[in-house]
């Protein structure tokens, strides 16, 4: 066992390295002021650190902090939070990953767009997740393309085209 810790000292060395190195880039960046064509510069300011208290952002964070006490709710009510310690380490950073991009990243791109157009327009667009969650499935699960997920498909198009 001994043995495979040094072997595996590398991979994890890269592993550090590899998330350090980036976040210490976004940690330096995220104190730099925002240009005036959309690039950034000096001077250091926590201007970044002080838009964190905007509505918006602050309704993302509410609500991720609601689902997250939802779920373990739902997890200890059900008898089913133990199985979350059973779950490899592997699997554990899939459900993390999962949560982060189709938690909170969702969610502040959907407030993001609800804060530049119009809902009418913005709320059926966020609506096609499920052809895009049926063309994944077609393209990398193999699933069959069936004439009902077509026609599916076709009247969610049909309905955003509409809506516009």
């Amino acid at each position: 066992m001994k043995l495979r810790r040094w072997f595996l000292f590398p991979a994890w060395l890269w592993m550090i390295l590899l998330l350090a190195a980036p976040m210490a880039i976004v940690v330096a960046y995220s104190f730099l002021t925002r240009g005036i064509y959309g690039g950034i510069g000096g001077p250091w300011t926590f201007e970044s650190y002080r838009r964190l208290v905007d509505p918006l952002y602050l309704s993302i964070y509410f609500r991720s902090l609601v689902m997250a006490a939802a779920y373990v709710g739902a997890a200890a009510a059900t008898g089913t939070g133990g199985e979350l310690l059973r779950v490899d380490g592997r699997s554990l950073g899939y459900i993390i990953l999962s949560a982060i991009i189709g938690g909170v990243a969702g969610l502040f791109v959907y407030f993001h767009a609800l804060k530049l157009g119009d809902a009418a327009v913005v709320v059926p667009i966020t609506a096609t997740y499920p052809l895009a969650t049926a063309l994944f499935a077609v393209l990398f699960l193999g699933e069959p393309l069936t004439p009902s997920r077509i026609l599916g498909a076709l009247l969610i198009v049909a309905g955003v085209y509409f809506v516009r």
